[in-house]
């Protein structure tokens, strides 16, 4: 018998080069693969923007040369993945050679604005009178910064961060 010493052919990568999704949406994570004699198994090694890394078994579509995963992107976690395909053949041949990898942004713009005042609208202005605003929004990573602006005047270098959520702003 003839012996097998031709690696895997491992080709259309998915997701292309430079991809760019948003945070918790699912992707498809797969290549195609074609072997003279038989593929053994299939793998992708996820490298996430924090260095941790997973591996993932890649399922067969059937009778095509497909092998896939849908992936799910994790919330909050931005910036670029690396990914690298190893296909190994029941020869024990193996192809570990191709990459690629994908950028997760947030593309979410904040939600919820939710604004109470104390004194309610219309309220005339008294420079005795005591104000509370509470503005709630809802955002899936994190709120960066605040802008407090009245009367054309930015107060936002007053702002403070109180807690990972919580942001307060005191004006007398």
């Amino acid at each position: 018998t003839a012996l097998d010493v031709v690696a895997p052919n491992v080709t259309r990568l998915r997701p292309t080069v430079s991809f760019v999704t948003n945070t918790s949406s699912i992707i498809e994570v797969g290549v195609n693969v074609t072997d003279n004699v038989n593929v053994s198994i299939v793998l992708a090694t996820i490298t996430s923007p924090n260095s941790s890394v997973t591996n993932w078994s890649l399922a067969k579509q059937g009778s095509t040369s497909i092998y896939n995963i849908s992936y799910d992107v994790p919330n909050g976690a931005i910036g670029v993945y690396n990914i690298t395909f190893f296909a190994n053949d029941t020869s024990d041949n193996v192809n570990y050679s191709e990459r690629t990898n994908f950028t997760v942004l947030d593309t979410h713009f904040p939600t919820g604005f939710t604004l109470t005042e104390d004194p309610s609208d219309p309220a005339t202005y008294n420079a005795s009178q005591v104000y509370f605003f509470n503005v709630t929004v809802i955002e899936n990573i994190e709120i960066r910064n605040v802008i407090i602006e009245y009367n054309g005047t930015n107060y936002s270098s007053e702002v403070r961060n109180f807690t990972s959520n919580r942001f307060e702003f005191n004006r007398t």
